[in-house]
């Protein structure tokens, strides 16, 4: 019994069959991004309700402090990782699940607020009359 040809056959009609899924999913991508409606494109919903000199100047912001930002989320991430720890110990301890929690929650409110300084600030910069 001689398989090889079969294989083949079903190797190049999965290998188009994948291509073209993946044109489609560029062809979405690539609209969406020309219509703003892409996060990176356009900032999402806020985003996209800012003018383009104002995005541009949040990105710009976004740009210099990644270096802070990018350590603001790793520290998210290590507190995740701990909490995560706890919600999977053995016996589970409920003081340590409650303070890993806060920890998170904590770390997020920090990140957050850290970006949405950084969004006041671009905007305000940015001189458009209030």
């Amino acid at each position: 019994m001689r398989l090889g040809p079969i294989f083949r056959a079903l190797f190049v009609i999965v290998a188009c069959v994948s291509l073209l899924a993946n044109a489609v999913v560029i062809g979405f991508a690539v609209r969406a991004y020309h219509s703003g409606t892409l996060p990176f494109a356009g900032g999402g919903g806020i985003g996209l309700g800012l003018e383009r000199a104002e995005r541009r100047a949040i990105f710009s912001r976004l740009r210099d402090e990644r270096p802070r930002l990018r350590m603001l989320r790793r520290e998210l991430r290590a507190r995740r990782a701990e909490m995560v720890r706890a919600l999977t110990a053995e016996p589970p301890d409920p003081d340590e699940i409650r303070r890993t929690m806060a920890a998170v929650r904590s770390a997020t409110e920090v990140l957050q607020g850290a970006v949405q300084e950084v969004v006041l600030e671009a905007v305000m910069d940015e001189g458009r009359p209030r």
